[in-house]
């Protein structure tokens, strides 16, 4: 059962989904062929079901993509978490693939899904989310004593102006392979003109002492903020480039009226040191993989392939 427009707009609204899974962003993001939905049904629309397609030498497989940080189900009402994994299994069962299913879930999900993410042996990683509802004040008092010293001593030197060829390169510098974004040079200016004509986000570049040491691209959502990508230079002395752009950011937030940035977890222990520094609060998320076709196999291949 596929939906109008203004019904399926309807129910992304009713259900609270993410900037990153508005159909316009979807579009953009994974092309028009790129992703699809189910839909949870038991005495009428429940919820919907997202997820990226791809295929590769003639197998559909369904991954994630790193602009799309959480897919999966979402519902229209907080629902007992028997009829949560009820419906999730039901709409589970429709996703159209027998080769391979990578899948990482809204936090929201730990709870509500717990039976049917323990089913599919589900692993728990790591997102860091930090309350803004506090006074600037109170966020910088919890700072870790180095943080806060650098912010109080450098943080007004910093400057700020927009430049998407600049962003590429702070943001790409700090990755093994600059592929890992996603993006190409030119499709990473095409999306950040994507995202501040839609006015759903914004990319910054900060100058110090004359030279360019920082970058992100943040998507704004109500009341919530997603750090997307961010890239900094290192240099000498304790002005701490990528703090300082933290910093810049979390003051533009609270202007925005932001209550919580997620800066959506990292794997590597340093960069989820720098956010516990940052006094963000770690919160889990649901991700598993399923392999049904033996090409599928070797998750070292597999990783490396994708």
């Amino acid at each position: 059962m596929k939906l109008s427009e203004s019904e399926l707009q309807g129910l992304f609204e009713e259900c609270n989904v993410p900037v990153f899974l508005s159909k316009s962003y979807l579009n953009f993001v994974l092309g028009e062929d790129g992703w699809s939905y189910a839909l949870s049904e038991s005495q009428g629309i429940r919820g919907i079901y997202f997820y990226h397609k791809k295929k590769k030498v003639g197998l559909d497989y369904i991954t994630m993509h790193p602009l799309v940080k959480y897919m999966g189900p979402y519902f229209t009402s907080t629902e007992d978490t028997k009829i949560c994994n009820e419906l999730t299994q039901n709409t589970y069962q429709q996703i159209p693939t027998n080769n391979f299913i990578v899948q990482q879930w809204h936090p929201k999900r730990l709870d509500d899904c717990a039976e049917f993410l323990q089913y599919k042996k589900a692993i728990t990683k790591s997102t860091f989310v930090l309350d803004l509802t506090k006074e600037l004040s109170e966020l910088l008092e919890q700072q870790a004593n180095n943080n806060r010293r650098s912010i109080q001593k450098y943080n007004n030197e910093y400057t700020s102006y927009k430049d998407t060829e600049v962003a590429y390169e702070l943001i790409t510098g700090v990755l093994p392979n600059p592929k890992m974004l996603g993006l190409t040079n030119i499709e990473f200016v095409e999306f950040v003109d994507f995202i501040e004509r839609e006015k759903i986000g914004e990319h910054t570049v900060w100058e110090y002492q004359g030279e360019a040491v920082a970058s992100n691209v943040v998507l704004y959502d109500k009341s919530i903020a997603y750090y997307l990508m961010a890239g900094n230079k290192r240099i000498s002395g304790s002005s701490y480039p990528g703090l300082q752009a933290v910093w810049q950011t979390i003051k533009k937030c609270k202007t925005k009226g932001v209550q919580k940035i997620d800066f959506l977890g990292s794997s590597i222990p340093s960069i989820a040191a720098f956010w516990r520094k940052l006094g963000a609060k770690e919160v889990g998320y649901p991700y598993f993989e399923e392999i049904q076709n033996p090409l599928f196999s070797a998750m070292k291949k597999i990783k490396k392939w994708m």
